[in-house]
């Protein structure tokens, strides 16, 4: 379903969507996303392959849950220690 607040359109479904959202999903529902001003899209790197063509602007912003691009900004209780960026200095090599 396609909801309206004045100009701002919001798309709701009962079914999850992928980590990202393809444009066409938008065309579906009649709407064109090459119109909009802003999409906003909660997914921390998956958007990209689809929307940097059209972007004119790709701005990052933090949110809560599972879609966290910040590693930082998580908490963890149980990790392996060193591990990058926690500890930026960490090297890695393949055994």
């Amino acid at each position: 379903a396609v909801l309206e607040v004045g100009s701002i359109k919001v798309v709701v479904s009962e079914i999850s969507a992928p980590g990202h959202v393809p444009p066409d999903f938008f065309r579906q529902v009649g709407l064109n996303i090459e119109d909009a001003k802003i999409i906003v899209a909660k997914s921390p790197v998956g958007f990209r392959a689809a929307y940097e063509p059209i972007a004119a602007k790709i701005i990052l912003c933090e949110s809560s849950g599972p879609a966290c691009s910040n590693l930082l900004a998580l908490d963890y209780s149980k990790r392996p220690k060193p591990l990058f960026p926690f500890e930026p200095d960490t090297s890695w090599s393949p055994n």
